[in-house]
């Protein structure tokens, strides 16, 4: 179980995760949980984020592929690489080409252990983000390999147990803070930090501790990765919360809803 969120901002991505993970067994049954793990990292020494929910040993895999892709330039350039969809259909074609196997042994147990226990040990969703031609690009995978490009119309994704509450907090602060623009990094910064914090103290189970952050932007045309926790934004969702406290103790608010007009009487 877990809460990833990233979002596409002008100028770069964010990316952040809550930190609890739970164990469970072939039956699908959880054993323990609330073990602090590492979720968000940088994909060796490339100028590449991954996160992921679902199956950690999938997400090793991928994460290991992605990374020798992405040292060889297989998602960066080549003759059918030259735009960021191109590069989006390519990482999605190499998700897939290391989860089919998986998927299949799995429909093949399925019989025994059943499609939620099998299925459990191979579903992995994920999201990456790195620089296409000076781009920053955020993309979400399914556990089946079908990619997802983050747009400035729908700039955010949440992934795990925690998406039910992350995707309408995600959606109240574009539309409040952002709504007819991208929001910066300090802006995406705030709104991650504020939406991994809601989620863990209304989720009844599963995600948890410390908070997780990293960015990826461009600094005269060199990527930059940089990685923070909650103490950084702490104090500013505390004072978000705070004015809207304020706003109501103020008693601008109607206690009361106005009265509808009465209809204009007959001739």
């Amino acid at each position: 179980m877990t809460l990833v969120v990233g979002i596409l901002c002008s100028d770069g991505v964010v990316m952040a995760s809550d930190s609890a993970a739970t164990y469970g067994d072939a039956s699908a049954s959880l054993t323990i949980g609330q073990q602090q793990v590492t979720k968000l990292k940088q994909v060796g020494t490339c100028y590449c984020l991954y996160a992921s929910s679902g199956a950690i040993g999938i997400s090793q895999i991928l994460s290991s592929a992605i990374e020798k892709a992405f040292n060889a330039g297989e998602l960066a350039s080549g003759r059918d690489v030259k735009t960021p969809p191109d590069s989006m259909h390519k990482l999605g074609q190499l998700v897939a080409q290391h989860v089919q196997p998986y998927f299949r042994n799995a429909s093949l147990g399925a019989e025994f252990l059943g499609h939620g226990a099998a299925g459990m040990t191979v579903t992995c969703s994920s999201l990456v983000a790195y620089c296409f031609q000076n781009q920053p690009c955020l993309f979400q995978i399914a556990p089946s390999g079908a990619p997802e490009q983050a747009t400035a119309e729908l700039p955010f994704v949440a992934l795990g147990s925690g998406q039910g509450i992350a995707d309408p907090f995600l959606a109240f602060i574009k539309r409040v803070l952002w709504r007819n623009a991208q929001p910066s990094l300090a802006q995406g910064r705030f709104a991650a930090a504020w939406t991994i914090r809601h989620a863990t103290e209304t989720n009844p189970g599963g995600v948890g501790g410390p908070l997780q952050m990293a960015t990826l932007s461009i600094e005269a045309t060199t990527p930059k990765i940089e990685f923070s926790g909650f103490e950084q934004h702490q104090s500013a969702i505390d004072g978000a919360e705070d004015a809207l406290r304020g706003y109501f103790a103020k008693g601008d608010v109607p206690q009361e809803p106005p009265e509808a007009p009465k209809p204009a009487s007959g001739a």
